[in-house]
């Protein structure tokens, strides 16, 4: 399995995916937490990209915000993206216990690039309890996207879940977006990340994927509402915009669970993407906020 350098053991998965992959070459760099790993269907997306498009889908769940930009400082070291397409949902605002910097930049990039050896790093971060633990596991779940917690990967650093109802887990199924858990602190590290992607001369495309029916309470909308006006309001200031499909309208057979899409879902969304991310410019970027965003 993975050194354990963070103890997030998708988080280290997908760090060895990077070092393992044949190139560090990227156009179009996919962050997140699960929402970005687990809603896009890389083939789908590819589709409606210029033959020859470099995707990388760099997402691990049990990412906040500011997790994923402390992780996209270390990418944008590595690659050199022209597009950024951050898939984020309302829960990765939310207050975590959590540091922001639960690994060692430095260290994560040397690893990606191949410089540091796996023995120093494997006996430096040497848990017993977290290897026993993940080694009876690390198996099953890199070879079945059968699992909440899988990590097989494919080429390009996806997984749709191949999780449909009846057969999901009913706490996750049955969710609710809770407003009270956002952290102030997130919508600012929301801030930070654009502004490391226009600095480097990248676009962002900053993406709500769709939401299962029934997960906003009717009580908490005005409040679900503002926080995607927080977010336009911080990217348009930057020169970027929010690209809102909460409210696409698919059933529930296209989800497992309440904010993720299933390999049935994943791919109609991820087409949705991919027409996006090849049409996404600055001469487009005024019109396209008013006419493809969907409330």
């Amino acid at each position: 399995m993975a050194p354990a350098i963070s103890g997030n053991v998708c988080f280290d998965e997908k760090v060895r995916f990077l070092r393992n992959s044949p190139t560090k070459q990227c156009d179009v760099l996919v962050i997140g937490s699960s929402m970005a790993l687990n809603n896009i269907d890389s083939e789908a997306m590819l589709k409606h990209l210029p033959p020859g498009t470099r995707l990388l889908n760099a997402g691990a769940y049990n990412m906040k915000i500011s997790q994923t930009r402390a992780l996209l400082d270390c990418l944008l070291t590595v690659y050199r993206p022209r597009n950024v397409i951050f898939v984020c949902g309302l829960m990765d605002f939310n207050k975590t216990p959590g540091p922001t910097q639960f690994f060692d930049a430095s260290e994560v990039i040397h690893f990606i690039n191949g410089r540091s050896a796996w023995i120093p790093i494997l006996l430096r971060h040497f848990d017993l309890q977290y290897y026993v633990k993940w080694s009876f596991r690390i198996l099953q779940i890199r070879s079945s996207r059968r699992d909440y917690f899988s990590v097989m990967f494919d080429a390009w650093g996806s997984i749709p879940l191949e999780i449909s109802f009846p057969k999901v887990d009913e706490r996750r199924w049955n969710l609710k977006v809770d407003p009270e858990q956002l952290d102030p602190a997130e919508y600012e590290e929301l801030a930070s990340i654009a502004d490391s992607v226009r600095s480097r001369g990248s676009t962002l495309i900053c993406i709500q994927p769709p939401m299962k029916r029934g997960s906003v309470p009717m009580a908490v909308s005005a409040a679900v509402d503002e926080h995607w006006s927080r977010m336009e309001r911080i990217l348009a200031t930057r020169g970027f915009h929010l690209w809102n499909h909460s409210a696409m309208g698919l059933s529930d057979d296209y989800f497992c669970d309440y904010s993720h899409l299933n390999n049935k879902g994943a791919p109609i969304f991820s087409e949705i993407v991919g027409r996006e991310a090849n049409s996404e410019g600055p001469k487009e970027r005024v019109a396209s906020t008013q006419t493809s965003r969907i409330h």
